[in-house]
């Protein structure tokens, strides 16, 4: 995939941090940008002036074994796929990475041409900064190789991780997908137990989120497990195990505890979301 041109569809937020994970790979491959919009065109120039950017399709080149990300809204992909219809069909065996929420495959083909190969994923915001995480699947036929060349080209995202089944790509963009939003609300949380406990707002605040960064940075740098971890920073009838008995009880596993039970439900209610995204879109029901 060195040479093969980049084309982006979708410059939105999750867009622009795809982009900036390419450019921090500093690939060689030449970029594309389709806007909606004159002032998405001058920003887009503006923010990335390597690459060619353009408004209407009929501006830009047919291009020669394209890879297309596609990171357009779900509500919004019906109506893209049908404005770059006729534009992809010219294309030579362009490769499509749909990160719309929900989209089937099955979706992306029945709206596009049979010239399209095509790969599901589920980048998370992380990725503007280099420490994502990118769930995929890939339609079958797609040949491994294509995987490792998809992987290597999204590096300056972050993680790639392919999953062997396009039913858990929602479970997946339920996790990671989702999972920073729950990171952050845990930072809130944390904050405010700090501030109900006698501590200001100030430095409940601080105190919350440089805990959390902090055992990020753990986790990334002693590569040990989460529970290893846990383990160091809890001696044996301390104050972490006093608190840890109000999320684990004692007499339960890990898996049975508040929290885990709560981020079960919290990960089947956004999975379960995913899953009826394609079905409003297409106009069907989900079976009961």
């Amino acid at each position: 995939m060195e040479n093969r041109p980049i084309l982006l569809v979708g410059p939105g937020n999750m867009g622009k941090a795809l982009l900036k994970g390419l450019q921090r790979a500093a690939l060689p491959n030449p970029v594309y940008i389709k806007t909606r919009s004159e002032a998405s065109t001058l920003e887009m120039r503006a923010l990335f002036p390597a690459a060619t950017v353009f408004h209407h399709y009929e501006q830009a080149e047919i291009l020669q074994n394209p890879i297309i990300i596609f990171a357009v809204k779900p509500v919004s992909a019906g109506v893209a796929l049908a404005e770059m219809f006729d534009f992809i069909q010219q294309c030579v065996d362009p490769l499509l990475l749909s990160a719309a929420a929900g989209l089937t495959i099955q979706f992306f083909r029945s709206a596009s041409p049979g010239n399209v190969q095509f790969i599901r994923m589920m980048p998370n915001t992380p990725c503007e900064v280099g420490a994502g995480f990118i769930s995929a699947y890939c339609e079958p036929g797609i040949a491994p190789d294509i995987q490792r060349q998809v992987a290597f080209l999204l590096r300056g995202c972050g993680e790639v991780a392919f999953v062997p089944d396009e039913k858990l790509i929602s479970p997946a963009t339920a996790l990671a997908g989702s999972g920073p939003a729950y990171v952050f609300h845990l930072v809130e949380a944390l904050a405010k137990a700090g501030e109900t406990v006698g501590l200001s707002t100030d430095f409940a605040q601080i105190a919350a989120r440089q805990t959390v960064i902090g055992a990020a940075k753990l986790l990334e740098v002693l590569e040990e497990t989460p529970e290893i971890l846990r383990k160091k920073v809890t001696s044996p009838n301390g104050t972490t195990q006093a608190g840890l008995e109000q999320l684990i009880n004692p007499a339960l596993s890990v898996a049975d505890g508040k929290l885990t039970l709560l981020l079960t439900e919290t990960l089947k209610a956004a999975s379960d979301r995913s899953d009826s995204i394609a079905l409003e879109m297409t106009g069907t029901k989900k079976a009961p």
